[in-house]
């Protein structure tokens, strides 16, 4: 897993808002512009924060692009993934 490839989608979900609006309307359509594995795409689609977290994506700039994808309301569910025993 490209950790640097990840970290740059969930800087640019959180800092980019035409690219926050073009993922919330077809993130399939955005993932495909990354040289993403298959199983990278999947993490990201579902939000699977224990498994991105332990691929080496920082936790800070997952923590924030979830929340903009999840809303503030989201953030107990981070806590909850992020804090799944391993």
């Amino acid at each position: 897993m490209s950790s640097y490839t990840v970290e740059g989608i969930m800087f640019s979900l959180q800092s980019n808002p035409g690219f926050l609006a073009r993922f919330k309307a077809d993130p399939i359509a955005v993932l495909s512009e990354y040289p993403l594995s298959e199983e990278e795409r999947q993490n990201i689609l579902n939000w699977n924060v224990r498994a991105l977290s332990d691929s080496g994506v920082s936790d800070m700039l997952l923590m924030v692009a979830f929340i903009e994808i999840n809303g503030p309301q989201g953030m107990p569910d981070y806590m909850r993934q992020l804090n799944e025993p391993k």
